[in-house]
C-alpha cells in the first residue's frame, strides 16, 4: 500500500489523506470517533490504518477475504475467508485466535464491544463466539445464511437466510445460548440486516424491493416499498433514524430517510448512479452515502443533501464517525479517502439563525420535535470540541424576598402536616401493643405478648413520639 496524503485548507470537507491499495475494496470499517479504519481488498490484503493515514499494519491471506469488521474503540479486527477461516487480529495486527468452520462465510461481524463474533455460513449454521475464539453456540437454518448482525453487547443477534427468513437469537434471556424468539417470512431474500445498539430494533432489506421494520419481539412497525434493490441499511444506535442506500436501475438510486414512529422522512434520488453504500452519526442528524459513478454525498437529517464530492471511480463503502466529523470513501479502484467536515459543520451551526449547537447530542421523538441535552467532553480524533453557541434561557422567577417567605411557609406546613401523622400512627401501635399485652385472650388466657415486653415496647414508641414532636426538621 502506498500513502499518497492531500491536505488542504479549506470550509468545505476537505481530503485529510488519501491511501492507495492498489486492488478494489471489498470492506471498510471505523471506530467510532474516527481514530482507525480497516479495509480489505480483492487482492487478500488486510490492513488498519490510523487518523493520519499512517498504515499501522496490514496482512495478506492465502485465500479470499469475503469479509472484515472492528471493535468501536479499534482495537480488534476479526476477518472471514471465503473456505472458512476465521481469524481475530488485536491492534498490532497480531493473531489472538482463529478457526475454522469449513464451510463458506458469508458473513461476519464483531459486537461493538469487541467481546464477540456472528458468523453466518453457506453451511446453514449462524456461529457465535466469544473474544477468546471459543464456539458459545450455533444456530442451524433452512438455508445459508447470508446476512448476521449483532447488538452492542451482544444480547441479541439477527441473521437472514436464502430461504427468506430472518430469526431474532436472544442471549440475553438464554444465558449467551442465542434461542430463537421468532422467525419472519419475508417476500424476498434478504440483501441487508441491521440492529439498533441494545437490539431492539431491527431494519431489513429484501428483493421484493421493500424495507421492513421490526422490533424485537417480532412485531412489524412498518415496511416501504423502494422500488428497487436495497445495497445498504445503516442504523442509528437507539434505532430512531434509519437510513437507506437503493440502487439505480429501472428507477432512479436513492437515499432514504426514515424515522422509528413516522416512516419515510425524506428521499433523495441519486439519478442512474445507484447507492452502493450508506453510514449514520450516532444522533442520526448526518447520513453519508457513496453512488456508482463516483459521488461521496453529505446529508442533513431536515435539510438533505448538503454537500458532494466526485472521486475518480465508483464509491464501493462510505463510513462517517459518531458526531459526522470524519468520513471515510472507499473507492472500486483501490482507494481510499478521508475527508475532515469540521470546519463545514462548525460553519454551518454559525449560520443558524436559531443559534442550535450541531454538535449537541440530540434526542429524537418526532422528526419536528427535538430535546437537546448537551454533549459530555470527548476525548480523540473528532476535534475541535463544541462552540459555545446558543439561546439564552429565560426563567420566570418570583420577586426578590417572596420566594423565601413562600417556600418556608409551605415547608413549615408539610413537617406540621407529617409530624401529626408519625404521632398519629404511633399512638395507635402503642393501642394494639397495649391490648396484645395486657389483655388475655383465648381458652388459656394467655397473654400475645409478654407485659414486660409490651411495656418496653411503648416506652421506645413513646421516646420516638416525643422526639418526632420536638425536632425542628
Amino acid at each position: 500500500m502506498q500513502e499518497a496524503p492531500s491536505r488542504k485548507n479549506q470550509e468545505e470537507p476537505h481530503v485529510v489523506w488519501e491511501l492507495e491499495t492498489g486492488s478494489p475494496i471489498i470492506g471498510l470499517e471505523i471506530a467510532t470517533n474516527g481514530s482507525t479504519a480497516v479495509v480489505a481488498t480483492q487482492s487478500n490484503t488486510v490492513a488498519l490504518i490510523d487518523h493520519e493515514g499512517e498504515v499501522k499494519w496490514n496482512r495478506e491471506f492465502e485465500r479470499p477475504v469475503v469479509g472484515v469488521d472492528l471493535s468501536s474503540l479499534g482495537n480488534t479486527v476479526v476477518v472471514g475467508l471465503r473456505t472458512g477461516e476465521i481469524y481475530c487480529l488485536d491492534e498490532d495486527g497480531e493473531e489472538l485466535w482463529s478457526y475454522n468452520i469449513h464451510a463458506r462465510i458469508e458473513d461476519i461481524h464483531i459486537s461493538k464491544s469487541g467481546r464477540y463474533i456472528v458468523v453466518g455460513s453457506r453451511d446453514t449454521y449462524t456461529y457465535f463466539f466469544d473474544s477468546t475464539g471459543l464456539l458459545l453456540w450455533r444456530s442451524k437454518a433452512d438455508g445459508r445464511i447470508r446476512e448476521v448482525a449483532i447488538s452492542t453487547s451482544a444480547n441479541y443477534v439477527v441473521s437472514g437466510s436464502s430461504n427468506r427468513d430472518i430469526f431474532l437469537h436472544d442471549n440475553y434471556s438464554s444465558n449467551m445460548k442465542g434461542s430463537v424468539t421468532w422467525r419472519h417470512d419475508l417476500g424476498g431474500d434478504i440483501t441487508e440486516l441491521a440492529i439498533s445498539s441494545d437490539g431492539h430494533f431491527i431494519a431489513v432489506g429484501a428483493t421484493d424491493n421493500m424495507f421492513y421494520y421490526f422490533d424485537k419481539l417480532g412485531k412489524l412497525h412498518w415496511k416501504h416499498n423502494v422500488e428497487n434493490k436495497i445495497n445498504s441499511i445503516a442504523l442509528a444506535p437507539r434505532g430512531d433514524f434509519i437510513a437507506v442506500g437503493v440502487e439505480g436501475g429501472t428507477y432512479p438510486g436513492q437515499v432514504c430517510l426514515y424515522n422509528q414512529k413516522e416512516g419515510l422522512i425524506w428521499r433523495y434520488l441519486t439519478g442512474a448512479g445507484g447507492v452502493q453504500d450508506v453510514d449514520i452519526t450516532t444522533n442520526g442528524r448526518y447520513v453519508v452515502a457513496g453512488t456508482g459513478d463516483g459521488m461521496v454525498s453529505l446529508f442533513h437529517q431536515d435539510e438533505k443533501l448538503i454537500w458532494k464530492h466526485k472521486l475518480n471511480s465508483p464509491i464501493a463503502k462510505v463510513r462517517i464517525s459518531a458526531r459526522g466529523r470524519l468520513l471515510v470513501a472507499a473507492t472500486d479502484d483501490g482507494h481510499v479517502h478521508m475527508f475532515n467536515t469540521t470546519d463545514f459543520l462548525l460553519k454551518r451551526q454559525t449560520a443558524v439563525q436559531h443559534g442550535l449547537d450541531e454538535t449537541s447530542e440530540i434526542i429524537f421523538t418526532k422528526p419536528q420535535r427535538v430535546v437537546r441535552r448537551q454533549s459530555a467532553v470527548v476525548d480523540g480524533v473528532e476535534e475541535p470540541g463544541a462552540v459555545s453557541m446558543g439561546r439564552t434561557t429565560l426563567v420566570h422567577q418570583a420577586p426578590y424576598g417572596t420566594r423565601g417567605a413562600t417556600a418556608t411557609a409551605t415547608g413549615s406546613a408539610s413537617r406540621s402536616l407529617g409530624k401529626m401523622s408519625l404521632i398519629l400512627y404511633i399512638m395507635m401501635v402503642m393501642v394494639i401493643i397495649g391490648f396484645l399485652s395486657f389483655v388475655p385472650v383465648g381458652e388459656a388466657n394467655e397473654h400475645l405478648i409478654e407485659p414486660i415486653v409490651g411495656v418496653f415496647l411503648m416506652i421506645v414508641l413513646m421516646l420516638i413520639m416525643l422526639a418526632s414532636w420536638v425536632s425542628k426538621e
